[in-house]
């Protein structure tokens, strides 16, 4: 944040008027400081989206396998193939949340 000017800041001393607004990291009393929280719900979500995504190509795969039917998908050999590669990729997004360290 810039400097205020020096007739700006007198103005505001001879009105009173509080100093602006500067966020600091602070604890609200539970150890977390403010700008650790981000990092931690940044984690969360990497983690549940990679959860989600290996879950996806799991299905993928069943399907392409023909283990899972009814689908457009069901017995096509590319989502035999996707599938795994989808899952890895779900695997390694949920690895890297669970080893980002706070900054």
């Amino acid at each position: 944040m810039r400097p205020l000017h020096p007739r700006v800041r007198e103005a505001r001393a001879a009105l009173n008027l509080p100093e602006p607004f500067r966020p600091r990291a602070r604890s609200d009393g539970d150890g977390i400081a403010a700008g650790e929280e981000a990092v931690i719900m940044t984690r969360g979500l990497l983690v549940g989206a990679g959860v989600i995504v290996a879950l996806a190509g799991i299905i993928f795969t069943l399907q392409g396998l023909g283990a899972i039917g009814g689908s457009a998908m069901s017995g096509v050999t590319f989502w035999a193939v996707a599938g795994p590669v989808i899952a890895l990729a779900g695997i390694a997004l949920a690895v890297f949340g669970l080893r980002r360290r706070p900054a």
